[in-house]
């Protein structure tokens, strides 16, 4: 399949008028999209000044050419719509990575059509692709991961970037403990300059053992192997290691935590800021800009509810948020999802109509990313 896309029709009547998203015209919700910028020409004053430098815009140009524009087409013709993707990187594989609602099982698919560097109204220089398969989705995260068929120069474009591998944070975990020997997969983290292991204990294996005596090793995704002895701590029903000194951290691993880092440093004494990258109305890839913000209620699991107020509109579904200047970080899926219907107030704020909720998660869909790989290897 050609990569470069034949579109015209006035560019197929701007995908079928965006797929029913609307347009800036008649949004109700960002009238005129003022608060959105082009991705192509975003400029260093376009940037907020409390993170305004010249990585930060790098940053932003690079998760804009790792966001994709998602075009569906099911059987029934009842539900088509658009939506937004972005692309992460496991075991040298590349996956799209969207909402859900945006593409799920339940979907009578008729075609899935994914688009890269849709950055220009004239749509010069797309690169077009088809969905082929769903890897794992979480109806309650609202996330799903998927395949998608790899063209020449979809595959050149992607490997020009500077994508980090999820699976390096995946380390395999063991656990010797009275002759025994448990085994979990961990996800790596760095807070307040220590990195820990956040173990996954699908068995509840863990509250057998006395962490404090037992020994470990932690394999990682590049073949290095680690003994220490562990230690156990637990925030929030989550259960961690601490590991005892940087040093036995990779240098790889170390050097995209430090990348990240160096963007922008934490400042306890303001909301976290963040930006977003999406297709809003269906339209080409702009960017905007707003904070994470704390929301009173929690979901059915008891999970606190994060949101951010960056604007978004229909279309924007399915995009990664991604904060700047955090004390804590971990290379997990934050995605977009629904926007609440009521609006907010904050003290010495404006009501907003942008409070959108962030939905978390990806551990759990990398475990299965993982799986899926080795059910395919298993049967070649």
């Amino acid at each position: 399949m050609a990569a470069s896309t034949i579109l015209t029709e006035t560019q197929r009547s701007s995908f079928e008028e965006a797929i029913r998203c609307g347009t800036e015209q008649s949004c109700t919700k960002n009238p005129g999209h003022g608060l959105f910028i082009n991705v192509s020409c975003l400029a260093m004053t376009d940037i907020p000044e409390q993170i305004r430098n010249a990585k930060v815009l790098d940053f932003i140009k690079l998760v804009g050419k790792r966001t994709v524009h998602i075009e569906l087409f099911q059987h029934n013709n009842l539900g088509d719509h658009c939506g937004t993707g972005f692309v992460i990187k496991f075991w040298k594989q590349f996956y799209l990575c969207t909402n859900h609602h945006v593409i799920n099982s339940s979907h009578k698919i008729k075609s899935c059509k994914i688009r890269f560097r849709y950055d220009r109204k004239d749509m010069e220089g797309i690169l077009e692709t088809k969905w082929t398969a769903l890897v794992s989705e979480d109806t309650n995260q609202d996330i799903s991961i998927s395949t998608f068929e790899m063209t020449t120069e979809i595959e050149e474009f992607l490997s020009g970037l500077e994508i980090c591998e999820v699976s390096d944070f995946i380390a395999k975990t063991e656990l010797f403990y009275k002759d025994k020997t448990f085994n979990f997969d961990a996800f790596l983290i760095k807070a307040n300059d220590r990195y820990l292991f956040e173990l996954f204990d699908y068995n509840g294996e863990l509250g057998d053992i006395d962490c404090l005596k037992a020994h470990c090793q932690v394999t990682f995704s590049q073949g290095e192997k680690k003994t220490f002895e562990a230690k156990l701590s637990q925030t929030n029903n989550k259960k961690y290691i601490k590991c005892p000194h940087y040093i036995l951290i990779p240098s790889y691993i170390q050097s995209v935590f430090n990348r990240y880092e160096q963007l922008v440093a934490y400042d306890e004494s303001r909301p976290i800021p963040c930006f977003v990258v999406s297709h809003p109305h269906g339209k080409e890839k702009r960017v905007s800009f707003g904070n994470f913000r704390p929301h009173s209620e929690v979901t059915l699991e008891g999970k606190p509810i994060i949101c951010h107020t960056a604007p978004t509109c229909q279309g924007s579904s399915g995009a990664a948020v991604f904060p700047i200047g955090v004390r804590e970080l971990q290379f997990r899926c934050l995605i977009h999802s629904h926007p609440e219907p009521s609006l907010f107030h904050y003290p010495g704020a404006s009501t907003t109509n942008n409070f959108n909720i962030i939905q978390g998660g990806g551990y759990k869909q990398f475990i299965k990313i993982k799986q899926f790989i080795y059910d395919g290897h298993k049967g070649q």
